[in-house]
């Protein structure tokens, strides 16, 4: 079943799939901003992921290159967090108002 969020299940697949090879099987990926928002048109992707440990920023840029590539070049905009750390306020929300994938 594909989540509430204005993406196909081919699209949420394709994350689904990206996001494990990048980060590992245990990392989460959540949708939030306006692609949850379905009666809206248009909007870039944003993206939390979560991860158990530190990850180098270099590989959250090619995830996020990698899934932008995926999905003809939509605008994505991938926020990495581990859970090693507090999470930022704009984690904090995106992480309570997101949809997991």
């Amino acid at each position: 079943m594909t989540p509430p969020v204005r993406l196909t299940g081919a699209e949420v697949a394709s994350i689904k799939r990206i996001v494990a090879e990048r980060f590992g099987p245990a990392a989460t990926v959540r949708v939030f901003g306006s692609r949850t928002r379905l009666e809206v048109r248009g909007g870039d992707l944003d993206l939390l992921v979560e991860v158990p440990e530190s990850v180098d920023e270099a590989v959250a840029i090619r995830a996020g290159a990698a899934i932008e590539a995926a999905l003809d070049e939509l605008s994505t905009d991938l926020i990495l967090r581990p859970l090693t750390r507090p999470p930022s306020r704009i984690e904090r929300v995106a992480a309570e108002t997101g949809v997991l994938l």
